[in-house]
């Protein structure tokens, strides 16, 4: 059996160290790198060309589908395991493509399980391929999807204004003005929203930054304006500098 040539990336060092770990345990794997960040893991990809990457998707300043778009038209491009702690759009994206992936924390068996995968389908679908797939879906404009009590919620992004905290519900509010109640959470469901454009105001309340209209930094509060109505949310001085730099 083949040895299987492997370079880790993520930016938390545990997270590497654990995976390492891990991998120790299984035979036929090298580890050949590792990496912190996306400048550091294309560098090291060109460099040594290895068999297998497992790629953390939510790092600072890069994200690991940045990394993909870096090596995306290099000769070699290795096999990918995702590896991420969101089970949400991005493993929809994933299965999609028919790439793997490893949901955080890792355990030994779905890691076994992943790299048995791995060698029995190594060469059936090409990676620029697969890679194309997944890109083309992610790009693609997406509606939200949101189970009910009743059935479905369907949106386009732009629809859903605000989200508003109500113990383990959350309150949807709507731009025609209709309010929708789902039973999760509102950190759950801002982990359903990652890939969209919204922001954590404060413990409470989550907004679709398309719909701000005014950051008062005097009053500490940011307005909303949808279909002729005004709100306007309290927001900490840290979460304020927060939202503006992403305006400007």
């Amino acid at each position: 059996m083949p040895m299987i040539r492997v370079i880790t990336i993520d930016d938390e060092r545990r997270s590497r160290e654990v995976l390492s770990e891990l991998l120790s345990l299984i035979s036929g794997v090298k580890i050949i790198s590792e990496a912190g960040n996306v400048e550091e893991a294309v560098k090291e990809i060109r460099e040594k060309k290895p068999d297998l990457i497992f790629l953390d998707i939510e790092m600072p300043k890069k994200s690991g589908f940045d990394l993909l778009r870096d090596i995306k038209n290099d000769n070699h491009i290795p096999a990918i395991i995702f590896v991420t702690a969101y089970d949400s759009y991005a493993i929809e994206a994933f299965k999609y493509s028919a790439f793997d992936y490893l949901l955080k924390p890792i355990n030994r068996e779905d890691l076994q399980n992943s790299l048995n995968r791995f060698r029995e389908f190594r060469n059936k679908k090409n990676i620029s391929d697969k890679l194309g797939e997944l890109f083309r879906f992610m790009e693609e404009p997406k509606k939200l999807v949101f189970d009910l009590r009743t059935g479905l919620l369907i949106i386009e992004p732009e629809e859903l204004v605000y989200c508003e905290a109500d113990g383990n519900y959350t309150h949807l509010h709507l731009k025609t003005g209709r309010v929708e109640m789902v039973s999760f959470n509102i950190g759950y469901v801002e982990k359903l929203l990652q890939a969209y454009d919204f922001f954590r105001l404060n413990r409470s309340v989550l907004i679709n930054k398309e719909h701000i209209l005014k950051l008062d930094l005097r009053s500490k509060a940011c307005e909303v304006s949808y279909n002729g109505k005004y709100l306007k949310f309290k927001i900490s001085p840290a979460k304020l500098t927060e939202l503006k730099a992403l305006f400007i």
